[in-house]
């Protein structure tokens, strides 16, 4: 779920995102298989403005136009994040603020997320109730730091096709949370790597993206695109 307007200091010190920056915020979501919302900040009368209204409409047609390719697709395991809620419990106590989520330090969670992301491999954050479905899976399990654990201790695999997902998140995750920002530079000359048993049938960009080079050779499909905006997906059918 994501807002349309940004968290200024003051309570009506707040700015309108941009399509495009919640085009990129639906993008994040999207590529993992969910479904997406947005906030739209009405009035005390109720009355909701024209502009609020289309700039909706213009996010939802670009999470429409990518379900079919990407809503319900299954992960295909590379690496699981383990999140450690019950160490991030334990350390609010013990500094007697309760459990209270925007306290949480989370900062070991997301830098270890975010160093397998920008090393281009997949990721899955488990909880610690979801560690014993599935883990034997994952070539790699990661645990940020904790001292403690319970006693229990973006590739997609969707209706029989492998779905690349490239999402363009310059400034997404490092901007203050007031900034908006109307213009995101495209990101060109991106080179996919992408191992599998047989030479495909049919490979193609679902929204848009060009192929400029494609080969087939000892088991890795490479494929280069020439630009990426906001959100693509490359579809291999085996």
């Amino acid at each position: 779920m994501a807002w349309t307007h940004t968290k200024g200091e003051k309570q009506f010190n707040r700015s309108i995102k941009p399509v495009e920056q919640l085009q990129q915020e639906a993008a994040a979501v999207l590529v993992q298989g969910g479904g997406w919302q947005c906030i739209i900040m009405g009035t005390r009368s109720g009355y909701l403005d024209e502009s609020s209204t289309r700039l909706g409409a213009k996010v939802a047609s670009f999470v429409r136009a990518r379900q079919a390719v990407c809503h319900g697709a299954r992960s295909v395991p590379q690496v699981a994040v383990i999140l450690p809620e019950t160490a991030m419990r334990e350390n609010l106590d013990a500094n007697g603020i309760g459990y209270r989520f925007h306290e949480i330090n989370r900062s070991p969670l997301i830098g270890l997320l975010r160093l397998f992301l920008h090393t281009h491999f997949s990721v899955d954050v488990r909880s610690e109730r979801q560690v014993c479905e599935g883990l034997e899976a994952y070539p790699l399990l990661a645990l940020p730091e904790c001292h403690t654990l319970p006693g229990e201790v973006s590739l997609k695999d969707s209706q029989g096709k492998w779905v690349v997902h490239l999402v363009n998140a310059q400034g997404l995750d490092l901007a203050p949370r007031q900034s908006a920002w109307d213009h995101i530079e495209p990101v060109r000359d991106i080179r996919i790597h992408l191992r599998i048993p047989k030479e495909p049938e049919h490979v193609k960009f679902a929204f848009g993206g060009r192929i400029l080079e494609k080969t087939y050779r000892d088991g890795v499909l490479t494929v280069a695109l020439e630009e990426l905006n906001i959100h693509d997906a490359l579809v291999v059918t085996p």
